[in-house]
């Protein structure tokens, strides 16, 4: 943030200036847990209700195809390894392009 954001976003939210400090701060601590809590779902420690508690479900679910994807291509790439390709599953290739 620039010494000249830092006025702008105080006049325009009316914020103390200390807030305008705070806020990235406490953002960043937010995106880090919910990084965490997304790691443990994907790694099983946590179960998918409790993911979606503590995150919220569209986040999980998003998690969850992502995951899909990576190991749907890392299959591909094995099969493909020992001289058995296959072409990849094109609704997973459609969600990736979209983002939906």
């Amino acid at each position: 943030m620039s010494d000249v954001q830092k006025p702008q976003i105080t006049n325009a939210r009316g914020l103390l200036k200390s807030e305008v400090f705070k806020r990235p701060h406490e953002r960043g601590l937010e995106d880090l847990w919910k990084d965490v809590v997304l790691a443990q779902h994907r790694d099983d420690k946590l179960d998918r209700e409790e993911a979606i508690k503590r995150v919220d479900r569209t986040k999980v679910e998003r998690t969850n195809q992502e995951q899909e994807i990576v190991e749907g291509d890392v299959d591909r790439g094995l099969n493909v390894r020992h001289g058995q390709g296959m072409l990849p599953r094109q609704d997973l290739v459609l969600e990736s392009c979209t983002g939906s």
